[in-house]
């Protein structure tokens, strides 16, 4: 397995593990805001994840688009 093998499979990884993880994390951010009395500190996490999923996401896809393209014959 030579090293674009090995990046497009760390890329395929990331693709399924940035959902799950994100997900994960917005609903212990949801669940939290409604057993804590301070749930604006647990509402803006769970923004800020949304945040960072739909750019991770859009990033390693396009690391994927460019790889596809420069890389693969």
């Amino acid at each position: 397995m030579d090293n674009y093998e090995k990046l497009f499979e760390l890329i395929r990884w990331l693709l399924v593990l940035i959902p799950i993880g994100g997900t994960t994390r917005i609903s212990y951010c949801i669940l939290k805001a409604h057993m804590d009395d301070d749930n604006a500190q647990y509402k803006t996490r769970a923004k800020n994840v949304i945040y960072f999923v739909v750019i991770a996401e859009s990033l390693v896809g396009l690391l994927h688009v460019l790889m596809d393209y420069y890389f693969v014959m």
